[in-house]
């Protein structure tokens, strides 16, 4: 909702930001006393899971209609590499640096990436805000479940007995 708001890419580089932070503090000994984990993880989880919606939305407000099914299919691909080196790289730098390689390695691909928004910030201008698209509610599942799971018929009889 903030970034329908701002410069999308000033709210990516904030979280990515934030998120590195959090990455850092994850890291210390001292929150691992059970309510601090579990707050920095809600933290780390509300922070970084919202980079590709942002992503997302930022690719929107530079495509016409007839680019949109192309370029969700370009973003899957690339989600989906990053899904796959993610947690593959990440656990080669946990064998090098125990549980907190994993997290170190989040922060540095956080950091690189709000490097590279930064840069882009340089060499493109934001849209008008007037032209960003506002927030859209999305469905979690395909409609095609709908299909799959039918009403049932309304049965005569049981609408004689539930009268009673």
């Amino acid at each position: 909702k903030l970034s329908d708001m701002l410069d999308r890419r000033q709210v990516m580089v904030g979280v990515t930001l934030a998120t590195a932070i959090v990455c850092y503090l994850i890291m210390d000994k001292d929150v691992h006393d059970g309510l601090g984990l579990l707050a920095l993880g809600a933290l780390f989880g509300g922070l970084s899971f919202t980079i590709y919606p942002l992503a997302v939305a930022y690719t929107n407000d530079y495509i016409g209609p007839e680019d949109r099914v192309p370029a969700s299919g370009g973003l899957m691909i690339s989600y989906g590499i990053g899904a796959s080196l993610g947690p593959t790289l990440g656990s080669v730098m946990m064998d090098f640096l125990d549980a907190r390689g994993l997290f170190i390695f989040i922060g540095g691909v956080a950091l690189v990436l709000m490097v590279f928004i930064l840069w882009r910030i340089t060499q493109r201008r934001a849209p008008a805000l007037a032209d960003q698209g506002d927030f859209q509610p999305m469905q979690r599942t395909s409609p095609v479940v709908y299909e799959l799971y039918p009403e049932p018929e309304p049965d005569a009889n049981l609408e004689d007995e539930t009268r009673c």
